[in-house]
């Protein structure tokens, strides 16, 4: 595997080292059997099917679908604040001094913090240090003491004839070789109110970064996808609290059937290994 320790976000600050596996989602040439994988982004109809969904989500009556379209256009004009958070969230979970102890941890990381809602603030970042620390032993709970978790691994490759690159949080690797990816995805809302748009994104997300894994000669067979959601309370201009959320399998769907199949097959047409 081709890992660098480097953060993906010097990539996304300018650097120009190639399209990110998220952008390559977003790419009009990413088609298969004629049509994009991904529906692209039209702020009606982002605005239109997220409204439906916090009605659906919220259980709310018909005649209050002005105000879920409200909040959702509100959620748009705060995206680069809530986008500027969640970059600060991974720099943070990302750095090997978060494996340190508090006092460590907190002196180590001005730089990733400053001009930022976290600088400053204390209560958060100690509060994300300890939930990173109960989330890292809860992994060696769930894969074993021996297993060998690796966090910000960058990987490499090609697709749709251009070099690409994508980020994986933490990746484990159990005492027979399975290996487990997991992605931190910071929202203000909880995992079961995403809409089934975002969640079919962050499905093929997690499958292209398998393939990219699978160029650089990683066995992913049986591979397990697994996303963290980060629970972000803020208004926009405090910042109140993060909080990791439970691990969600993305690999099956709410009825626990498996559904991998499509954007597996889809990854491996635009990501060949």
């Amino acid at each position: 595997m081709s890992a660098r320790t480097s953060s993906m976000y010097e990539d996304e600050l300018g650097n120009p080292n190639g399209i990110s596996a998220q952008e390559i989602l977003d790419d009009p040439r990413c088609l298969v059997d004629g049509k994009p994988i991904v529906t692209p982004y039209n702020e009606e109809d982002y605005i239109r099917v997220e409204a439906a969904n916090i009605v659906k989500k919220e259980h709310w009556d018909e005649s209050r679908m002005d105000e879920a379209r409200e909040q959702v256009k509100k959620e748009i004009e705060n995206h680069d604040k809530l986008r500027e958070i969640s970059v600060t969230i991974h720099k943070l979970i990302d750095t090997g001094v978060i494996r340190a102890d508090e006092a460590t941890f907190l002196s180590n990381i001005d730089k990733k913090i400053e001009g930022t809602m976290f600088e400053g603030n204390d209560k958060v970042l100690k509060s994300l240090h300890k939930q990173t620390h109960d989330f890292i032993k809860q992994l060696k709970e769930l894969h074993g003491n021996d297993c060998t978790i690796i966090n910000n691994v960058g990987v490499k490759g090609k697709a749709l004839g251009e070099d690409i690159y994508g980020h994986i949080d933490y990746l484990v690797v159990d005492r027979d070789g399975r290996i487990h990816m997991y992605m931190f995805k910071a929202s203000t809302k909880p995992y079961y109110k995403w809409s089934e748009p975002k969640v079919e994104k962050y499905r093929y997300y997690a499958a292209f970064l398998k393939q990219l894994l699978a160029q650089n000669g990683v066995d992913v067979n049986n591979m397990a996808l697994n996303i963290v959601p980060v629970i972000v309370d803020t208004d926009y201009n405090v910042l109140n609290g993060v909080s990791i959320r439970p691990i969600q399998d993305l690999t099956v769907s709410g009825e626990g059937k498996y559904v991998m199949d499509k954007y597996d097959k889809h990854a491996r047409f635009i990501v060949p290994s």
